[in-house]
């Protein structure tokens, strides 16, 4: 592979989010979330934090949250949220209909130092 690019993994659908760190005076919650990888089966999810998605996952995330519905205050740290099923389905049959999902990594220009996390790690 050239110096110039990187392997990223599709993230398919959200499965879950948690609350890392709860939130505290101005810092707002950190949460990460239970990600499937388009062409991996479930032994490769993860959990992720936000930041490790590309851009293209706004859509995504933002849906999440619509189907889950707003953090709540009362929820602490360790708090786990899921979305329907219909939602995980309707996701995946979006992911299908959209994207390529045969499991290869996509080869794309480095922007950062940082890679995407892999589905091996």
């Amino acid at each position: 592979m050239a110096d110039d690019t990187i392997e990223t993994y599709e993230v398919e659908v959200i499965l879950a989010a948690r609350i890392k760190t709860q939130k505290t005076g101005t810092e707002d919650a950190v949460w990460e979330y239970h990600v499937k990888y388009a062409g991996y089966n479930n032994r490769f999810d993860r959990w992720q934090p936000v930041s490790s998605f590309g851009t293209d996952c706004d859509r995504l995330v933002n849906s999440f949250w619509y189907n889950v519905g707003p953090p709540q205050a009362s929820w602490e740290a360790g708090t786990v949220v899921h979305p329907s099923q219909e939602w995980i389905d309707e996701e995946k049959q979006r992911f299908r209909d959209l994207f390529k999902a045969d499991g290869k990594p996509t080869l794309v220009k480095k922007k950062s130092n940082v890679a995407p996390p892999s589905p091996n790690a």
